[in-house]
């Protein structure tokens, strides 16, 4: 079995004090990926991570922001920055409101080519809502797959419970993997691959 394993070597940061919550996931991550504080109007910081050589560029957004629509603001701002810097970079953003996303999409230097993308929540979460429209469970399904829970009791220690609650737990501790497989199972579709 074949993991995808991406190692990560620069991040950029905006300039904001750390929380200790920051502090502890940058001290995890410290043999894996080195943290630039900084931002990506300012030249000399992007030539500090070796933007020129970078493959791509991620800027997130700040969730359930109370200010979401100004975090789009400088996020699209941050986006175009770096694309001003670099035509042949891939450039992903993250933003809070689907109307936000046009802005981009208008900007000469976004390119689809390149394989720039912007990804919005609301636009996740409205897509999310209508496949569970048309499958009913579907979100469910999808995010408790993601999430990955784990059971808190094995099945033989659990006390006397209602046998669909059973069943979703156990579901619920079910995972989805990413792996490579052989050429040999080419154009085949998820059915045959089952089988």
């Amino acid at each position: 079995m074949q993991a995808n394993v991406f190692a990560l070597s620069h991040s950029l940061l905006p300039r904001a004090p750390f929380d200790l919550a920051m502090k502890s996931i940058l001290t995890r991550y410290k043999a894996w990926a080195n943290y630039f504080q900084g931002t990506p109007n300012n030249p000399q910081d992007l030539s500090r991570v070796c933007y020129r050589t970078a493959h791509g560029a991620l800027v997130l957004a700040t969730p359930n922001s109370s200010r979401s629509m100004e975090e789009d603001g400088a996020n699209i701002m941050q986006a175009i920055a770096l694309k001003s810097h670099s035509d042949n970079i891939r450039v992903l953003v993250q933003l809070n409101h689907f109307s936000n996303k046009c802005l981009l999409n208008n900007f000469p230097r976004w390119t689809y080519l390149s394989r720039d993308m912007v990804i919005c929540m609301d636009e996740l979460k409205l897509g999310l809502l209508a496949y569970n429209c048309l499958a009913p469970g579907f979100s469910t399904l999808f995010l408790n797959l993601l999430n990955g829970h784990r059971m808190k009791q094995p099945p033989h220690k659990q006390s006397r419970r209602e046998k669909w609650r059973s069943d979703y737990e156990y579901g619920v501790s079910m995972e989805i993997y990413d792996v490579c497989l052989s050429y040999e199972f080419d154009n085949l579709g998820a059915q045959e691959l089952a089988l």
